[in-house]
């Protein structure tokens, strides 16, 4: 089974009081070569804290970066003229070196694309019982699950992580065509509630490399009897 991972998020969450937007741009000096697109900027007196305030963009739309007063969150999407960017999480700690801002949560989020003719029977299928096969969840034309669990990761030592899943009915352009399927998101995150932490940017990479590991060994629970196969293109 092929999965076309199609957007990737990296994402972390501050209590820090941060500068003005002007300022924010000239602490993040030559990353902003990477987004050549004209920075959105929002005062900050003019938004709540979860708002946007800085916005910046690559012409491609492959990348975004979004500042706001509560976290600062690194986007890659893939398109189909250009690839999913491999710069990964390394770019979002290059911003938080930047910046020399402490955060306290870190999450990451993968979406990925199946493709099948019937989604929602594909669905039901591998996790609805017989009796809601063919009773309630027949001819179903919309169908998702949606399922967190909490747990420590092997190879995370600061503490438990929050881990969702949801698999629902989708559609996706695969060679400038329409292509319906199923979504699959995976979100690893640490507790909001857990507020203690005061990381350092290079945590980052280590909590990305234990969030990849265990969101392919997920996967892999829910689609026991599938090879997955993982891909960046469409």
């Amino acid at each position: 089974m092929r999965i076309t991972v199609f957007e990737r998020q990296w994402a972390v969450f501050h209590e820090a009081t941060l500068p003005s937007a002007s300022r924010l741009l000239i602490k993040l000096g030559s990353l902003l070569d990477d987004f050549d697109e004209e920075p959105i900027l929002v005062p900050f007196t003019a938004a709540p804290p979860e708002a946007p305030k800085v916005v910046l963009r690559d012409a491609n739309e492959t990348m975004q970066l979004v500042i706001t007063g509560q976290s600062i969150n690194l986007v890659h999407k893939l398109t189909i003229s250009h690839p999913l960017p491999s710069t990964g999480p390394t770019h979002l700690v290059q911003v938080l070196e930047s910046l020399v801002l402490p955060f306290y949560r870190i999450g990451v989020v993968r979406q990925g694309f199946i493709q099948t003719e019937k989604p929602a029977d594909f669905l039901v299928t591998r996790f609805a019982s017989p009796a809601g096969a063919d009773g309630p969840f027949r001819r179903s034309q919309e169908f998702q699950i949606h399922n967190r669990k909490t747990y420590q990761p092997a190879g995370w030592g600061p503490g438990a992580v929050n881990s969702w899943v949801r698999l629902r009915v989708g559609s996706a352009t695969v060679q400038s065509e329409t292509s319906v399927g199923v979504i699959l998101t995976q979100d690893i995150n640490t507790p909001e509630e857990d507020r203690e932490h005061d990381y350092q940017p290079r945590i980052v990479l280590d909590f990305a490399e234990v969030a990849d590991r265990e969101m392919g060994e997920i996967a892999s629970v829910y689609f026991p009897d599938e090879e997955i196969k993982w891909s960046t293109e469409w």
